[in-house]
C-alpha cells in the first residue's frame, strides 16, 4: 500500500492549532484530488459512476465536470453526487488520504470527501455544506437557497428537512433538532444532530480517534470494534498502521509510540472539548439511547421476509400489536412463524424503550412516533 511519508512531527512545543491545520491540509485538502481522480469500476469492469442522461464515468471528477456543464439545477446535481458516492465500496479509512489509497470509505471519510468536494465547487454551484456529527455517524447539512437538506453520502440519502428543523448556536457548535418525527439516516432516526461551526476541525476530530489508536492498531488491538469490522478489515488496518508508524520511524520504539499516542490524545481533547461537553448532556445521552434501540429495530426488521413485511404494513393490526403486545393482532400474517414473531417482539420492546426514553406515554403520541418508521419501511419496499 503506497503512502507518502507523513509530514507530522512529535513536538510538544508545537501549537495545537498549527498541528491540526497541518493534518487537515495534508490528509484532507491535499488528498482530495487523489480521491476525485481515483478510478472506480463495477465488478463487471464498467465505470462506477453515472449521470441521469446515461453518461458513465470512472472517477468522481469526471462526473463533477459533466454535471457542472449545467450548474443551474443545484438540487439535482447534489442529489446525483450523493447517490453516486453511495456506490464507493464501504471500508475502514483513517482519513481522505487513506481513502485515496484504499478506494474505500466509512461514513466519516465519505462525509469529509463530500464536504471538501462541495467547498471546491461552491463558486460554480453556489451550494453551502457543513460536516455534522449525529450519534455514531457522520453526514452533511446542505443549504440550497432557503432549503436545508440532510445529506448522507455513505448511504445515498438527500432529504429536504427545512420544515422539520430548528437550529441553535452554542459557542463553537451548532445544534440541529428535529421538530417532530426525526431525521432518517440509513436505519436510524436522529432527533439531534450537532456540528462544529468549523467543518475543517469537525472532519479532523471525527478521525482523530483513529490516529490516537494507531499504535494499538499496529499491535492488532481493536477493542470493541474488532467484531464489527471483521478480520479482513482489521488486518488491512493493522498493516496500514504499521506502515504509517514505520514511515515516522517510531514503530517498535515504545517511548516514541507512547509520545505519539499522547500527542493525538491531547489533540483530540483540545479539538473536541465543546463537542465532548455537549455529548455529556442528558439530552444527548437520551439521543444515544434512542439510536441504540433504533439499531436493534433495524437489525430485527431485516430478519423479517419482505412478503411478511408488506402484509404487516398493509394492516392496521401491526400498529395495534406494537401498541398492545397482543400476538393475536398479527397471528394471521405471521402464521405461527416463531422466528418472525421473535423479531417483531424485539421491535415492539425496542419501541417501548424508545417511548420511555422520549417520555412518550399516550397512544396518540406513540402513533405519531411510529408514523415516520412506517412511512420509511413502506418506501423501502416500494409500497
Amino acid at each position: 500500500m503506497g503512502m507518502e511519508s507523513p509530514n507530522i512531527t512529535i513536538n510538544t512545543n508545537e501549537s495545537f492549532e498549527s498541528e491540526l491545520n497541518a493534518i487537515y491540509q495534508k490528509d484532507y485538502v491535499n488528498a482530495l484530488p487523489e480521491v476525485l481522480n481515483k478510478k472506480f469500476a463495477t465488478e463487471s469492469g464498467e465505470p462506477l459512476f453515472s449521470s441521469d442522461d446515461g453518461e458513465r464515468f470512472d472517477s468522481l471528477q469526471g462526473l463533477i465536470d459533466h454535471l457542472l456543464n449545467n450548474p443551474e439545477n443545484q438540487e439535482k446535481i447534489v442529489k446525483t453526487l450523493i447517490e453516486n458516492m453511495k456506490r464507493i465500496p464501504s471500508g475502514q479509512s483513517m482519513s481522505v488520504r487513506h481513502a485515496a489509497e484504499t478506494g474505500k470509505m466509512y461514513c466519516s471519510v465519505s462525509a469529509a470527501t463530500f464536504q471538501l468536494m462541495m467547498e471546491k465547487i461552491q463558486p460554480q454551484l453556489g451550494v453551502k455544506s457543513e460536516y455534522v456529527s449525529p450519534v455514531d455517524h457522520a453526514a452533511n447539512m446542505v443549504r440550497i437557497g432557503d432549503k436545508i437538506f440532510f445529506a448522507d453520502p455513505r448511504n445515498g440519502i438527500f432529504d429536504d428537512i427545512t420544515a422539520n428543523l430548528t437550529e441553535e448556536e452554542r459557542g463553537g457548535l451548532k445544534i440541529y433538532r428535529a421538530k417532530s418525527g426525526g431525521i432518517f439516516s440509513d436505519k436510524v432516526l436522529f432527533n439531534i444532530i450537532p456540528s462544529m461551526t468549523d467543518s475543517s476541525k469537525a472532519m479532523v476530530h471525527a478521525d482523530m480517534g483513529n490516529f490516537e489508536g494507531m499504535v494499538d492498531f499496529a499491535r492488532g488491538k481493536f477493542g470493541e470494534d474488532s467484531e464489527r469490522m471483521g478480520m479482513d478489515i482489521a488486518q488491512e488496518l493493522q498493516n496500514y498502521a504499521k506502515e504509517y508508524l514505520a514511515k515516522l520511524g517510531i514503530l517498535g520504539d515504545k517511548e516514541k509510540e507512547d509520545a505519539f499516542t499522547k500527542k493525538y490524545s491531547e489533540l483530540d481533547e483540545f479539538l473536541g472539548k465543546e463537542m465532548d461537553e455537549f455529548k455529556r448532556t442528558e439530552e444527548f445521552k437520551a439521543e444515544e439511547k434512542r439510536v441504540s434501540v433504533d439499531n436493534v429495530m433495524s437489525d430485527e426488521w431485516k430478519k423479517v421476509p419482505n412478503e411478511v413485511k408488506k402484509s404487516l404494513l398493509a394492516s392496521e393490526q401491526f400498529q395495534a400489536f406494537l401498541l398492545s403486545g397482543d400476538k393475536n393482532e398479527i397471528s394471521e400474517v405471521i402464521a405461527d412463524n416463531q422466528e418472525v414473531f421473535k423479531s417483531l417482539e424485539a421491535i415492539r420492546k425496542a419501541f417501548g424503550m424508545r417511548w420511555i426514553i422520549s417520555n412518550i406515554s399516550t397512544d396518540e403520541e406513540k402513533i405519531a412516533d411510529l408514523k415516520p418508521y412506517m412511512d420509511r419501511a413502506k418506501k423501502g419496499l416500494g409500497i
